[in-house]
């Protein structure tokens, strides 16, 4: 339940970011042709001439200019309001429509449409173990369990539109911590590091379009195990380390929550999302002994890149 809540707050927090972010003003060409000129002026300097469709980033108003940012940049400049339409208002998505004859997408920022592609991402895991059998080991149930931190990175593809879908290619490394009593042996220390190849199949719903899209995620994962290994210490009997590759199953499954922040650039795209993965599967292998099933949870803290 802990990591549950940790990653609502997670999720939370991107969302009150974005919000920030997201509360703008735009404006669409709605002529043929529109130019943005470094000053108030249409004897400026051009910086760039648009076609009908496009979107600016309303900054400001100066008489019958609008101050905006370029698309596709961060330059600033002015365009006259007779080539514009103005958008909703401050704090609502833009228009949704279709500019015409042109025939662009909805009317949304040109560098902040919602872009599918193949991404890569890497962050860190905090894993733990579910096991039914502590009581009947002695183990203290709540205050013993400890996170185990880790690894997390592979690759990802996503797909466009507001609600889409992400499958992704990732090595994790998952397992828990115990620290605490164990009766017969005292004081104790077990520490399980499991390493999987994980395949989750997301659906991926945007909250909102723009150059900060807050996003969520649901699905499920099947997982292979690399391989389990338990570290160990306990007052009756020293230290040591089992190879449990052989005790436990070979193939996780299970489910998988999610969030994020997705900031759109130029030509690329930043990530950072928080997903918890949380087993189903009783790892427990057939040959085990001793009572309880075994699932694995895990947070997971990603950072992406998508060009």
């Amino acid at each position: 339940m802990r990591g549950i809540r940790r990653l609502g707050c997670f999720v939370v927090s991107l969302l009150i970011f974005a919000g920030a972010l997201w509360a703008k003003e735009w404006v669409r060409v709605s002529a043929p042709r529109g130019s943005v000129h470094v000053e108030a002026d249409a004897r400026a300097q051009v910086l760039v001439t648009l076609c009908e469709g496009d979107v600016l980033e309303l900054l400001g108003r100066e008489g019958e200019w609008y101050r905006v940012r370029v698309p596709e940049g961060r330059a600033v400049g002015f365009i006259h309001s007779l080539f514009v339409q103005e958008g909703e208002e401050r704090g609502r998505n833009p228009i949704i429509e279709r500019a015409g004859d042109h025939g662009r997408s909805p009317f949304v920022p040109t560098g902040a449409r919602s872009r599918g592609g193949v991404k890569f991402f890497a962050g860190g895991t905090l894993g733990r173990v579910a096991f039914d059998g502590m009581d009947a080991l002695g183990m203290d149930r709540e205050e013993g369990k400890r996170n185990r931190r880790g690894f997390a990175g592979g690759i990802g593809f996503q797909s466009r539109g507001t609600l889409g879908y992400e499958l992704d290619l990732l090595y994790l490394q998952k397992g828990g911590r115990y620290v605490g009593r164990i009766d017969g042996y005292g004081a104790a220390s077990l520490t399980l590091k499991n390493e999987e190849i994980s395949l989750p199949l997301l659906l991926k719903l945007r909250l909102a379009r723009g150059e900060a899209e807050p996003f969520l995620l649901v699905g499920g994962e099947v997982a292979y195990i690399l391989s389990s290994k338990l570290d160990w210490s306990m007052e009756a009997l020293g230290k040591g380390n089992l190879n449990l590759k052989g005790e436990t199953k070979r193939v996780d499954y299970g489910l998988v929550l999610g969030g994020g922040l997705e900031l759109s650039f130029p030509s690329w795209s930043l990530t950072i999302e928080g997903r918890y993965h949380r087993g189903a599967a009783d790892l427990k292998g057939s040959d085990s002994t001793g009572g309880g099933k075994f699932e694995s949870r895990v947070l997971l803290f990603l950072m992406g890149f998508k060009f």
